[in-house]
């Protein structure tokens, strides 16, 4: 899925995409064929080039000389600090979890490693939903709100809609939460930057998952997230969903008792 974003200057256009190799010597046999992140600098007079601005139409966005894998990225870019922050899923995975990465890009395509490094974030193994919004104040950067794990048939996976604050040099505020999720979370061991969360086992058969949505105004933030009811023989089942929203500060959530419902 492509996105696509403007800068004040024109538009950067970034996607996921395979490239004419299909082997990759480092990976094991069932892991050829990752795609690439690409992207294209649309300029005002509608001429299109690679993510530099010159050259071809489109170009594979790398970090050391070595192409970035992943796919599914979302772009946001910030006026103040004049970069974008590129969130996409990684192709890299650890114990059957997909990782989140995200790596900050300057105008002209190039990539800086975030402070904080990468991988970032593991997810469950399936699709992952992520959304990116600036914070439009300078030294502030950028908010994520990215979702956890579908429900399973063994009924132990945590449903997880939270929200990161990333700083202008990419890196997390030293105070921000534990950033990593993995299906046998609970309660006591969960951060304070859930936007909402649920066991699977629960007698509510509620599972927070899938799409969502953040906008910052430049004081405080709204995001919007989806809630699943559980269903089918095992009670694994999504069957219908709810809007949710709460107002965000930095990646903490400010709340209500209770989660507005839309």
């Amino acid at each position: 899925m492509p996105d696509v974003v403007a800068d004040g200057d024109g538009f950067m256009v970034v996607w996921g995409g395979f490239t004419t190799s299909t082997e990759d010597p480092g990976h094991a046999v069932d892991y050829y064929l990752y795609p690439h992140l690409w992207a294209s600098r649309v300029h005002t007079d509608g001429t299109i080039h690679g993510a530099d601005g010159t050259g071809s139409a489109a170009s594979v966005l790398s970090y050391g000389g070595v192409p970035l894998e992943g796919a599914s990225p979302k772009l946001a870019y910030n006026s103040y600090e004049d970069k974008y922050l590129i969130v996409y899923s990684s192709s890299y995975r650890t114990n059957y979890a997909t990782s989140i990465a995200f790596r900050l890009m300057s105008r002209t395509g190039v990539i800086t490693l975030p402070a904080e490094g990468y991988p970032w974030c593991y997810c469950q193994w399936e699709k992952q939903h992520y959304s990116v919004s600036p914070i439009p104040v300078s030294g502030k950067g950028w908010t994520i709100v990215v979702d956890s794990f579908t429900p399973d048939r063994w009924s132990r996976a945590a449903g997880i809609q939270r929200a990161f604050n990333i700083g202008p040099t990419g890196a997390l505020p030293s105070d921000q939460p534990e950033k990593v999720y993995w299906p046998t979370m609970t309660k006591e061991n969960l951060a304070d930057n859930h936007l909402d969360f649920y066991i699977q086992d629960n007698l509510d058969k509620l599972h927070p998952y899938g799409s969502n949505a953040i906008c910052n105004d430049g004081s405080v933030g709204v995001a919007v997230w989806t809630r699943y009811n559980l269903g089918g023989e095992r009670g694994a089942a999504l069957i219908n969903a709810d809007l949710y929203c709460r107002r965000v500060t930095g990646g903490t959530p400010w709340m209500p008792v209770r989660s507005r419902f839309l």
